[in-house]
């Protein structure tokens, strides 16, 4: 497996050294039932609390842990077992085809943020059952778009994603590279400058969080022109002093009661790209300035 973000923090918690050990169902549900044991003292925000703007987490209401789904292997079940975003609603099982690095990255996906997951697969048999199948709805083409290729952006100062929003590349990945939490996010040029400042560091505002399994997918061999649609979490700035299980039990959550609210995935508004391999330290090459030079990556915002 790569050693680079944004794979080191899922080895971290998934205590792996291959992923390629998880590629089967039951390997899925060994690692489920994993996580309920070493992470019940997790709590956060209940249902129905979240309020609007920054989306406070408290300790001691809520465990993260009620993962009622399981894994099942795809070549186990018939053809006419159903449609799969149906069978997951109603038979509380994730089809997952063996060997797959696809319906692995899903698979961890779905312990990393269950309620989102949730939410978008009840959206998805919403509209089948009042659209049918075909044509998809456009709220599921969204989804879907999201469920693949979403990048959420946890954000302590909402400017950041103005500059994104308008495609102020050099501003963002560059002028602001300091406020990324992301490992080595440094530029070489800088790394011998900050050296010598006593360690004076700007308080983290943003770090981003692989949502799409498509993109773990892609990133496994990664190249120019690989893009995200990003998504926006307020959070306080403790956010970012929490562990990395406990960031992602606050964001399932908020995003959760964000989708909920907002019902940004119904409407026929695009969401905003981002070029993954600009983002501190997922790409070794953008360590160096002049990687962001390339315009038809980094493509300037439409007039």
């Amino acid at each position: 497996m790569i050693k680079r973000a944004p794979f080191s923090e899922l080895e971290q918690r998934y205590s792996l050294t291959k992923f390629d050990n998880l590629l089967h169902a039951n390997t899925l549900n060994t690692l489920k039932d994993k996580l309920v044991t070493t992470e019940n003292g997790i709590h956060l925000l209940q249902r129905g609390q979240a309020s609007s703007g920054v989306y406070q987490h408290q300790r001691g209401q809520a465990s993260r842990n009620d993962f009622g789904l399981s894994f099942k292997c795809q070549n186990s079940m018939s053809e006419t077992d159903g449609y799969y975003e149906t069978i997951i609603f109603k038979n509380k099982v994730i089809p997952t085809r063996p060997n797959s690095w696809h319906d692995l990255f899903n698979g961890l996906i779905w312990l990393s943020f269950p309620n989102t997951k949730t939410l978008l697969n009840q959206w998805h048999v919403e509209d089948i059952q009042a659209h049918g199948l075909t044509p998809r709805t456009q709220r599921r083409n969204q989804i879907t778009l999201f469920d693949e290729c979403g990048i959420i952006l946890a954000v302590s100062d909402s400017q950041v994603c103005e500059y994104l929003a308008n495609h102020q590349w050099q501003k963002v990945f560059i002028e602001d590279r300091h406020k990324w939490v992301n490992h080595c996010s440094m530029l070489d040029h800088d790394v011998k400058v900050a050296s010598n400042k006593d360690g004076q560091i700007d308080n983290p505002q943003i770090k981003a969080f692989v949502f799409g399994h498509a993109n773990y997918e892609m990133l496994l061999n990664p190249f120019i022109g690989l893009t995200g649609k990003w998504l926006a979490i307020r959070v306080n700035d403790s956010f970012f002093s929490e562990n990395y299980a406990q960031q992602l039990s606050i964001l399932d959550l908020s995003l959760y009661h964000y989708l909920l609210s907002k019902n940004s995935l119904s409407n026929t508004g695009k969401l905003p790209p981002i070029p993954l391999l600009g983002i501190p330290s997922w790409y070794p090459a953008n360590r160096y300035k002049e990687f962001y030079l390339n315009e038809e990556y980094f493509r300037p915002a439409r007039n």
